[in-house]
C-alpha cells in the first residue's frame, strides 16, 4: 500500500467499495476484513467506495462513489523482465536488444549510438539460432558489430571475441575487394553475413546482456528524515532492484540506510548524507543521460584527494594541487561537516613540483595508492604507501 501511495500525484479511487450500502465493503467482488491491519483508523462509512492519496495527503479516506478522481488498477504480476522497458527494447534468451527503426548511420556512428547506453554493443551474436531469432523478428539490412580492421579477413565482434566456427559458415567475405569492406552487416532476408564499407549507412541493432547492472553507485547521498515515512522498502538489496526494475517509471533509486533498502519515485530530494547510499537507476552510459540516452555532458573532473582524516597540512598547495579543491569535491560529494583534513595525492609527475613548505608529504614509493602510513608504522610487506612524517603538523 506504502508503494501505490508513492506512485499517485493526488487522491485516485482503489477497488474497495460499499456500493450496496449493506456495510459489507467488497473489493473484486471479494469481501474485505473491515478490521485488516492496512485499514487501520480509516472510517469506513456505509455506502462510500474506499480512496488512496499520496503520503502528504490524509491516505486512505471514504468518499461518494460519484464523485469524479483518478483510478489505480491491479493485475497479475507480470514476469521479471530485466531489459529496459524503453521503446525499441526487446528480450530475448538472456540478452536485451535495441532497435530505432529512424536511425540509418555509418558502422562507427551506429557503435557510439550502442554505447550510449550501459555495457551495450552492437550486435554481436553468439548462435545460429540467435541469428535466426534476428532475422524472424527484425526486417532489413543491419549492422552488426563484427569487423576485420585489425586485421584483413581476420573478424571478431567489438566485444573482441572472435567469430565462432558455425556462425563463419554463413559469413560472406569479399576477398576481391575486402580490403576496403571491413564491417559486417546482416542480411534478415537470406540470414547471411555480409562486408561493406564502413562508411555506408544502415540501421543496426544494439545488444546488451539482460544482467547488465542498471545501477549506478552514489556513496554518501541520502534523503533528510526517516525515509520509512515516505518510501516503501525492502529486505535487501538484491529485493529492491528488482522491485525498482519492474516499477522503472514510477522508481528512480534505491536507498540504502541503516539496515532497510527503499525505493525512491524521485531524487528531488536526495542530497549528500553521511551513513546512506544511493542506487540510482540508469539505462545510459557514463556522461549520457536524456531519452535513448542522447544528451552528454563531460563529468566533472574528480580531483585525486585522501579524505581519510589523519593528515593536516598548513599548505595552501600539495604538489602542486590547491588543497580548497579537495575541500569543495568533499562538501560536494558527500554529507559531512568538517572536510578540512582533505588533501590532493600525490602523482608521479607532480612529485617534480613538490612545495619545500609541504612538511607533512615526505616521499612516495613504488606504486601509489589512497593509502596513507606513519612512518614508524610501515608495513615493509606493503610498498604502495604515501609516507608521512607525524612529527610535523
Amino acid at each position: 500500500m506504502a508503494w501505490v501511495a508513492t506512485m499517485v500525484q493526488r487522491h485516485s479511487w482503489t477497488g474497495l467499495n460499499d456500493l450496496d450500502g449493506d456495510g459489507r465493503w467488497t473489493s473484486m467482488a471479494q469481501p474485505t476484513d473491515p478490521s485488516a491491519p492496512w485499514l487501520a483508523g480509516v472510517l469506513l462509512t456505509p455506502g462510500g467506495c474506499l480512496g488512496i492519496g499520496p503520503p502528504a495527503s490524509p491516505g486512505l479516506a471514504v468518499s461518494s462513489c460519484s464523485v469524479l478522481k483518478p483510478w489505480v488498477c491491479e493485475g497479475p504480476e507480470v514476469p521479471h523482465i530485466l531489459c529496459p522497458l524503453d521503446p525499441g527494447w526487446r528480450q530475448w534468451n538472456g540478452s536485451c536488444y535495441y532497435w530505432d527503426a529512424s536511425l540509418v548511420h555509418t558502422w562507427q556512428k551506429a557503435l557510439q549510438v550502442c554505447r550510449r547506453f550501459r555495457r551495450t554493443e552492437l550486435l554481436y551474436l553468439n548462435s545460429t539460432q540467435e541469428k535466426d531469432w534476428i532475422c524472424s523478428n527484425f526486417q532489413g539490412p543491419f549492422w552488426t558489430g563484427l569487423n576485420d580492421q585489425t586485421h584483413e579477413s581476420v573478424f571478431q565482434w567489438t566485444t573482441q571475441d572472435p567469430i565462432s566456427r558455425q556462425l563463419t559458415e554463413h559469413l560472406r567475405d569479399d576477398l576481391a575487394d575486402g580490403g576496403l569492406k571491413d564491417c559486417v552487416w546482416l542480411d534478415t532476408g537470406t540470414g547471411l553475413l555480409r562486408d561493406a564499407r564502413c562508411e555506408e549507412r544502415k540501421p543496426f541493432i544494439c545488444k546488451c546482456n539482460e544482467a547488465t547492472e542498471w545501477f549506478v553507485l552514489q556513496v554518501s547521498h541520502g534523503v533528510e528524515g526517516d525515509p520509512a515515512l515516505l518510501h516503501p522498502s525492502a529486505e535487501s538489496l538484491e529485493q529492491a532492484k528488482q522491485e525498482c526494475l519492474s516499477e522503472r517509471s514510477a522508481c528512480a533509486a534505491v536507498l540504502h540506510a541503516g539496515t532497510k533498502f527503499y525505493l525512491l519515485s524521485s531524487l528531488s530530494s536526495t542530497s549528500p548524507r553521511e551513513n546512506s547510499t544511493l542506487y540510482v537507476q540508469t539505462i545510459c552510459a557514463k556522461g549520457y543521460s536524456g531519452q535513448h540516452c542522447h544528451r552528454y555532458s563531460a563529468p566533472p573532473e574528480q580531483p585525486a584527494c585522501d579524505c581519510s582524516g589523519r593528515i593536516r597540512t598548513s599548505a595552501t598547495r600539495v604538489c602542486g594541487i590547491p588543497v580548497q579543491s579537495c575541500v569543495d569535491y568533499c562538501h560536494r560529494t558527500t554529507g559531512r561537516d568538517d572536510c578540512s583534513l582533505c588533501l590532493p595525492l600525490c602523482s608521479d609527475s607532480s612529485l617534480e613540483i613538490l612545495d619545500p613548505n609541504e612538511l607533512t608529504m615526505l616521499f612516495m614509493v613504488k606504486s601509489q595508492s589512497i593509502n596513507l602510513t606513519s612512518e614508524n608504522q610501515r608495513n615493509p610487506e606493503n610498498a604502495s604507501k604515501i609516507i608521512y612524517d607525524s612529527k610535523f603538523p
